[in-house]
């Protein structure tokens, strides 16, 4: 929100209340995203995906899971990349 506010008080002085929520889980995904690429690309540096060879699948498993709605879609999406 700082680079909408640093531009100077017109970039939120007229936005509707709908607007933070928005713009903080725009931030969140944006997070998120990029923490998994970071962790990726240290798993793949570091070769750790040679000694374990489910890591990529479980870090896919760890991001994906906040969005499951209920315990079966957890199973589900445990069953799914981890078998």
């Amino acid at each position: 929100m700082s680079w909408y506010a640093h531009s100077g008080l017109t970039g939120i002085l007229n936005l509707t209340s709908d607007f933070f929520p928005l713009m903080h889980g725009s931030a969140l995904s944006l997070s998120v995203a990029c923490y998994s690429i970071i962790l990726k690309t240290v798993i793949h540096e570091m070769k750790i995906d040679i000694a374990d060879d489910k890591i990529n699948k479980t870090l896919e498993y760890a991001t994906l899971l906040p969005f499951a709605k209920t315990p079966e879609d957890e199973l589900a999406l445990f069953r799914e990349l981890l078998g």
